[in-house]
């Protein structure tokens, strides 16, 4: 398998040897109360543009070894190896194609055990497989975007045992999606849509899961308004309301009729100075109390300030993020400044109201304009009266190549 995966990445890179790269490489040192943990992350994107044909293919490997001692905690290494592509074709301006594919391979003797998503079941995965094909067309002032999707899962479901996890034989689930969105435009500022979204579940095996396997199949469709206005001349705000209805045996009544509000605001201030501001309201309707449930209000306001000796690396950012029904705030600042030619020095401070507090320092040296050499150290720390000595220490090196 890791030889086909080496042939897919070398023709990948002959496809691609007239269009453009990324390369990101970190090692880091995850330490915490308790444990260290060693990781290393390789992840390559090569993209190529033609008149008709598009490609973007992604390389990513993930490799972290835990400091792990027998004991009553499963393992939490973790070896991950992924690609990721998308071939695009435009037959015109108005009719567009796209192709995607994505594999990832796990290597089970040196993943830990964890919680499937979906299904409560903890397992080892052991690999992933993804299929998409999506349409793209416009007509006038109608956009229809239609796509279908296929998931398969592979995973060792595990016994746990106190001493130690027990891997059982492989097994795997199926996940097919569908989705539709037609949108049409009024004007400029008034654009009605509605969106179709359908998913199947199948199993490999009955053992798999104790409940029938319809009821891990939804089906949610909807519809929403997007309104967009310049009033001031320097910003802009969006307005999007958006209704959808959920069907299926894990939807309990107070998620069926599900309400989202998005209303943001973006403003350039100066040419050195933007802001914008976000409100999510988000709400149901339960079908059996007949009442209105409101689930949370998020609101998010920033600032950036560009300097203008560097207006493309050196700024100031602040703001805030209120979450109130979550109980939830967040205050963070980022600072970003030339202290010697190429030579940055980052600064960042985010602070969970009686959660965490994120301290992050950071040293770039960029070799070009969009390629960089970096250290950053990330030391979290508990604000939980539970867990008052508990911290979180993550030291990285990496490089961030464009070629």
């Amino acid at each position: 398998m890791k030889k086909t995966l080496l042939i897919i990445c070398i023709f990948t890179i002959t496809l691609c040897s007239a269009g453009e790269f990324w390369n990101q490489t970190r090692y880091s040192l995850y330490k915490t109360t308790g444990h260290e943990l060693l990781g290393f992350e390789n992840n390559h994107i090569a993209e190529f543009y033609g008149n008709k044909l598009s490609a973007q293919f992604d390389f990513n490997t993930f490799i972290s070894e835990d400091d792990f001692d027998l004991n009553l905690s499963p393992r939490n290494s973790y070896t991950r190896y992924e690609l990721n592509s998308l071939i695009g074709y435009k037959f015109n301006s108005n009719h567009n194609l796209y192709f995607g594919f994505n594999n990832r391979f796990f290597d089970s003797a040196k993943t830990g055990s964890s919680v499937i998503n979906g299904i409560n079941l903890p397992a080892i995965p052991t690999m992933k497989s993804y299929a998409l094909l999506s349409t793209d067309n416009s007509f006038g002032k109608t956009n229809v975007v239609a796509g279908i999707r296929f998931r398969r899962q592979y995973i060792k479901p595990t016994i746990f045992i106190p001493t130690f996890i027990e891997p059982d034989e492989i097994e795997h689930y199926d996940e097919f999606y569908k989705d539709l969105t037609l949108s049409y435009q009024f004007n400029e500022k008034i654009t009605a849509y509605t969106k179709l979204y359908d998913k199947t579940f199948t199993s490999s095996k009955t053992t798999l899961l104790d409940e029938d396997e319809s009821d891990y199949d939804l089906t949610n469709y909807g519809f929403g308004i997007r309104y967009k206005e310049s009033p001031f001349y320097v910003g802009k705000f969006i307005e999007d309301f958006y209704y959808e209805r959920r069907d299926g045996e894990t939807v309990n009544s107070e998620t069926e009729n599900y309400f989202i509000n998005n209303f943001r605001y973006l403003v350039n201030v100066t040419p050195n100075l933007s802001a914008f501001c976000t409100y999510i309201s988000r709400f149901s309707y339960d079908t059996e109390q007949e009442e209105f449930l409101r689930i949370a209000n998020l609101v998010r306001l920033q600032l950036r300030y560009s300097l203008p000796c560097d207006i493309d690396q050196a700024y100031v950012i602040a703001g805030t993020r209120i979450n109130a029904e979550n109980q939830l705030r967040r205050y963070f600042v980022d600072i970003k400044y030339p202290i010697y030619d190429k030579l940055y020095i980052k600064v960042a401070d985010s602070y969970n109201y009686e959660s965490h507090n994120d301290f992050v320092t950071a040293i770039e040296y960029y070799i070009s304009r969009v390629s960089n050499i970096y250290i950053e150290n990330i030391y979290t720390d508990s604000l939980e009266d539970s867990h008052p000595s508990r911290y979180v220490n993550n030291l990285t090196f990496g490089t961030r190549i464009y070629f």
